[in-house]
């Protein structure tokens, strides 16, 4: 019970320090608010997806994320699993590159499988690294003539367990929403019947 009471007070600390950002038609991609202190070596290990804005690869259902330990340069390794229909194990492959020299928690996504050529932003927004970790990413589009043509957002709600209560999700959200990310999208991860992961 106590766990829960910290982790719903960091989710308040989290809420309550920021002001809202006005949207457009074309929004521009928020300044939103990264997690000061951060350590990619504490994120080692397994995260479960709880919820998630959806996006084209992630299908499935008991999707997880496994990071590695930094490398010497300060990259990590992540590879992401998930379970599809056919009671598959579908996975893929990609590492994070920090991109500010005194803001580790803003960091670069690269696909290696699938080979993707651009990165996407991966921002860690809050983590208390034993229990929860709420990550964003955005990026705009653009035509031939540099205008901007869509503005793309990620998000994921992650937990080292396969569930987080009711109450750190609504406020998980509430602090999403006052950047002007549209959380009715938030898609909740099928974290049940999990076994296939034990037949690889």
């Amino acid at each position: 019970m106590k766990m829960v009471v910290r982790q719903v007070i960091y989710a308040m600390a989290l809420l309550f320090n920021y002001c809202i950002i006005s949207t457009e038609a074309i929004r521009e991609c928020p300044t939103i608010r990264v997690k000061s202190t951060f350590s990619l070596e504490k994120m080692a290990g397994v995260w479960n997806e709880i919820s998630i804005l959806p996006n084209e690869w992630e299908f499935g259902k008991c999707i997880r994320l496994t990071f590695s330990e930094p490398d010497m340069h300060g990259n990590a390794s992540i590879r992401w699993e998930q379970i599809t229909e056919k009671n598959e194990v579908n996975f893929a492959l990609s590492y994070v590159v920090p991109t500010e020299e005194n803001v580790a928690s803003k960091m670069n996504l690269f696909f290696t499988k699938p080979a993707i050529q651009w990165p996407t932003p991966f921002w860690v927004l809050g983590t208390d690294y034993v229990n929860f970790a709420l990550i964003y990413s955005c990026f705009q589009t653009y035509d031939e003539n540099y205008q901007p043509t869509s503005t793309v957002e990620y998000a994921w709600i992650m937990s080292r367990s396969r569930s987080i209560s009711f109450w750190q999700m609504k406020l998980f959200g509430m602090y999403l929403r006052v950047y002007g990310i549209d959380t009715d999208r938030l898609m909740e991860v099928n974290q049940a019947d999990c076994s296939a992961y034990d037949m690889v």
